[in-house]
């Protein structure tokens, strides 16, 4: 399975058009093409534009949860409360569940329109590194000049960089139209200079940036007074209609959308009689503000009137807002939009080097291990094969809180020796929640006699007594031991209070080596920020031969 990031370095750079268009280009060379957005900027419990835009137009069936588990108010919570690995295990497990039926999976970052904006190019390096997936930048040329592109194309891959983030290369978008090649070559040949590959350069296209009058009106919780049959118009700039009728009437374009007091009738009328002059331009539709209408013989009359054909909304806002609310609505694709959506496959087509593309996502690359993918794994591992796991140290407030996050995510069985009402005062001060775990205290279990008679058989050739075997039960570490012994339980952890020694000596006294075997090793696995070492004999054997080796 392969993968591509596709991260932006500022809002309304063009990245979900451009993660469209791949996810276009990759279904032509394979049959399993995936869509994942970790984070949504999304505020409420419905679903992200694009992965509904997606979900419709290429037919995928994942579920829209895990295609995006994450708004950005649920990630700033986990990164406020210091939880980034949580944050980071649940991208890694829904992204998994998407990837187990791919070929390929395009990754869509975050938008830089939220509450995080500032730490966003650092989380979106994170993800990549931990989905395994090389970063595709997306950067907006529009009103830059070449240099200033530069700038930030290569300010925002040092950061990259300094991640460890795998980096195959950049798409410009919003470029001059007019000059599109010559722009071309100059950022080819100066990215060049800094080692980075250009995989497209996009011109700003009309028809992408502007909205359809539908989308005006959910953004604005409009009342469509008339026209909900041309709801699909496009608009252009919005422009306030406060003058004269004269002056007004000069301002208008092709495509306009008019914004006027719901209570000028003056305009209203001047809209209307444009709108079937073959004098004037067409406008695109007329927002009324301010909550006012116009009076029931205007209404007559515009219901009366043919070859009006644009949506009139009105919005309880103020001009000044309802000018400010449209100039920042996000500009969304649809799947049925067929006109938006075959002039963005042309100019992807056209403008973006799609050999290019597939040649970097078939190159082998070395697959990275983050601590997060390393422990998600061994966590996925363990939860699929649930083994019953004995704490000796079980009122230790590191292991409480181990204990209660391995139960909570049903990774194993615990069981946790000590005294109880030390373990559940020490687990209450930690806030861990330990009510699926066993508690034991050794000195008072049942088993004491049978773990002493069978620790006094093991040892009584080294002078061991049974008043004396039973008394060394009593000590936790021993008592799980033998607990894993006898089967009891299937494995141990300790450490947080007991030295090595201490920890593994009752294993060298009761379980014992296999049968043919003599050296005892250990290793301990060191998390680095893009691999995991594993390193040998550190502990119980500090300086062993070339043989033990």
């Amino acid at each position: 399975m392969k993968s591509i990031y596709i991260s932006a370095t500022e809002p309304r750079s063009g990245k979900s058009t451009i993660a469209l268009g791949l996810m276009n280009l990759l279904n032509r060379r394979a049959d399993r093409v995936g869509f994942y957005k970790p984070i949504s900027n999304a505020e409420t419990d419905t679903v992200d534009g694009d992965v509904t835009m997606v979900r419709k137009m290429f037919k995928i069936d994942a579920a829209p949860e895990d295609m995006n588990p994450l708004k950005m108010n649920d990630a700033g919570r986990l990164l406020a409360s210091g939880a980034e690995d949580d944050l980071l295990t649940r991208i890694l497990r829904s992204f998994n569940k998407i990837a187990t039926n791919s070929d390929v999976v395009v990754i869509e970052g975050t938008d830089y329109t939220g509450t995080l904006t500032a730490l966003e190019l650092d989380i979106n390096a994170d993800i990549s590194n931990t989905l395994d997936a090389p970063v595709l930048m997306v950067a907006s040329g529009q009103g830059r000049k070449t240099a200033e592109i530069i700038d930030q194309i290569t300010a925002a891959k040092e950061s990259f960089d300094e991640k460890g983030c795998d980096f195959i290369g950049v798409v410009v978008t919003k470029l001059d139209r007019s000059d599109i090649y010559e722009t071309t070559e100059k950022l080819r040949t100066k990215l060049k200079q800094h080692k980075i590959d250009l995989l497209g350069a996009i011109p700003y296209n009309d028809i992408l940036a502007r909205p359809r009058l539908g989308e005006i009106a959910r953004n604005l919780n409009a009342n469509v007074m008339y026209g909900k049959e041309y709801l699909n118009n496009l608009a252009n700039e919005p422009r306030v209609a406060a003058m004269t009728i004269g002056n007004a009437l000069m301002r208008f374009d092709d495509g306009t959308l008019l914004i006027t007091p719901g209570d000028r009738e003056d305009m209203i009328l001047a809209a209307m009689i444009s709108r079937v002059a073959t004098t004037y331009p067409n406008i695109s539709g007329l927002v009324l503000c301010g909550g006012f209408e116009p009076s029931d013989a205007i209404k007559k009359l515009i219901g009366g009137l043919s070859g009006f054909n644009i949506p009139i909304l009105q919005v309880p806002a103020d001009t000044i807002e309802t000018v400010m609310l449209v100039k920042q609505m996000p500009i969304s694709l649809y799947a049925g939009d067929t006109e938006k959506t075959k002039s963005l496959q042309k100019d992807i087509q056209t403008y973006m080097q799609r050999d290019e593309v597939y040649r970097l996502l078939d190159l082998k690359r070395t697959p990275k291990t983050t601590p997060i993918v390393f422990l998600n794994n061994l966590l996925e591992r363990a939860g699929s094969n649930r083994k019953r796991i004995v704490l000796p140290e079980g009122s230790e407030e590191r292991t409480l809180k181990a204990a209660s996050r391995v139960l909570s995510q049903g990774i194993a069985d615990v069981i946790l020796l000590g005294e109880e009402a030390a373990i559940i005062e020490a687990a209450n001060r930690s806030d861990a929640k330990i009510d699926g775990a066993t508690i034991i205290n050794p000195v008072e279990s049942s088993e004491l006699d049978r773990y002493g008679k069978e620790y006094f058989e093991l040892r009584k050739h080294k002078g061991t007594v049974e008043m004396q075997a039973r008394d060394t039960m009593t000590d936790p570490i021993f008592y799980g031991t033998m607990m894993v012994h006898l089967g009891d339980a299937d494995g141990l952890v300790s450490g947080a209070e007991h030295t090595t020694r201490h920890t593994i000596s009752p294993a060298f006294q009761i379980i014992k080596t296999a049968p043919g075997i003599s050296l005892v090793s250990s290793v301990f696995f060191m998390c680095l920020e893009d691999r995991v070492l594993v390193y040998g004999d550190c502990a119980v054997n500090p300086n062993p031969t070339a043989d033990q080796l």
